[in-house]
């Protein structure tokens, strides 16, 4: 065969097919999982954004209805937290890679940075989800007119919300993402080895 023939041959051949093919050999438990965890984090981004959207609009109208400062400072930083949170899932969650186009090579890479991204976004989740609703909620308790017992027990409670809140997200990134990161490593290093 001469190397005319070769290129004939070569470009002659269907590149979307050789992508299908390829996909056809990812691990169907390992796609599975990928497709899983994507449900996983749409349905999580549209429960918090919707919350997070409905809260505004409540505390919102608490930071005008009160006359009280602290009930106005308290809700204002709410109000400024509920849209932090609202930002951070909409601009953390562009769109997953399509499998359908893509090598799959260059597919599982940028699953797994979109993986990694998720995790640090979950890490965090202490600075831009938890603390600025934390202290809107303590300001608010301060201001109420309640004895301190009354205030020390409600800001025991949001501790414990928060704190569960934080261990929960802790528990979902050791649990589901980073062993599906690890899998989609040797994934990648499956296929890089078997093309040499």
């Amino acid at each position: 065969m001469r190397s005319d023939d070769l290129k004939t041959i070569w470009q002659g051949i269907n590149k979307s097919e050789l992508v299908k093919t390829d996909i056809n050999n990812l691990s169907s438990e390992l796609k599975g999982k990928l497709h899983n965890i994507d449900k996983k984090i749409k349905r999580r981004d549209i429960t918090e954004i919707s919350t997070a959207a409905l809260m505004t609009l409540i505390f919102s109208y608490l930071a005008f209805r009160y006359d009280n400062i602290l009930l106005k400072v308290g809700a204002s930083v709410i109000v400024a937290g509920m849209l932090l949170i609202i930002y951070k899932l909409l601009t953390s969650n562009k769109k997953s890679p399509d499998i359908n186009n893509t090598p799959v090579i260059d597919y599982l890479t940028d699953r797994k940075r979109y993986l990694e991204k998720q995790t640090r976004l979950i890490n965090s989740v202490l600075y831009w989800y938890i603390l600025p609703c934390y202290s809107g909620m303590v300001i608010m308790f301060l201001g109420f007119n309640t004895t301190t017992i009354h205030t020390t027990i409600n800001i025991l409670f949001a501790t414990v919300v928060c704190t569960v809140i934080y261990i929960m997200n802790k528990r979902a990134v050791k649990k589901d993402l980073l062993p599906l990161i690890k899998q989609t490593e040797e994934a990648i290093n499956n296929y890089k080895n078997r093309d040499q």
